[in-house]
């Protein structure tokens, strides 16, 4: 499965590092990019228990707002 989100909040590498270890925690074999600039989080994995709702909730919770 590949998720892509736009996610608002991220300003610098320690938010980044914050979304990427949640993600890991989630997921641990999931592939994550991240890009503050463009504030994409792109998550890729195999595990079919995982669903988006899951990701979006858990972004929220580190005090970030997510857009698609």
């Amino acid at each position: 499965m590949e998720w892509n989100f736009k996610v608002e909040g991220m300003m610098c590498p320690h938010c980044k590092q914050k979304v990427e270890n949640k993600l890991k925690e989630i997921c641990p074999k999931a592939k994550i990019k991240i890009n503050l600039e463009s504030k994409e989080v792109n998550l890729s994995c195999n595990c079919k228990e995982i669903k988006k709702d899951l990701i979006k909730e858990e972004i929220k919770k580190l005090n970030f707002k997510v857009v698609e």
